[in-house]
């Protein structure tokens, strides 16, 4: 073996694997050569997770029960959000699940511990007999969505 050492050729390839191998540890830590995929925000807006704010919310409630009421009336309930976290909260839409669900929300960013209405309204005109109907609100947290849930009967 020390004959081995001694010889120019070995030297050469030696430092070479060391050199390489130290190269790949450093890179798993450093990402020099961008062989790192960076972590992609799959919400209503895709983005890379170093490119965007991530906060925290919590809702007043997520279900709410109107019980009974007569077909043709407008429900409408008040959902409250509030911003746990540290950065402004974003709602970037609130889908229902049919034409006869609207979310109504002002559209500005919640700063960090304020509190915003959600209002969900719930057109029964033609919605006979159980309902049950939801919002779907997508915003900078983890997970992206959040589902509200109205149930009830109409007669």
């Amino acid at each position: 073996m020390k004959q081995l050492l001694n010889k120019g050729w070995f030297q050469v390839i030696l430092l070479g694997v060391i050199i390489g191998g130290v190269l790949i540890f450093l890179d798993s830590k450093l990402n020099w050569f961008g062989t790192k995929k960076p972590k992609v925000f799959h919400g209503a807006v895709d983005a890379n997770t170093d490119e965007i704010y991530f906060t925290s919310a919590a809702f007043s409630e997520t279900r709410f029960d109107f019980g009974k009421v007569k077909e043709g009336d407008t429900i409408k309930h008040v959902f409250v959000i509030k911003n746990t976290g540290e950065e402004p909260l974003f709602i970037f839409k609130a889908q229902g699940s049919c034409d006869c669900v609207v979310a109504q929300y002002s559209g500005a960013p919640i700063a960090a511990g304020a509190e915003e209405d959600l209002t969900v309204f719930f057109d029964t005109k033609g919605r006979k007999g159980h309902q049950q109907k939801t919002v779907t609100i997508s915003t900078n947290t983890e997970p992206s969505e959040t589902v509200l849930t109205l149930t009830g009967e109409v007669e």
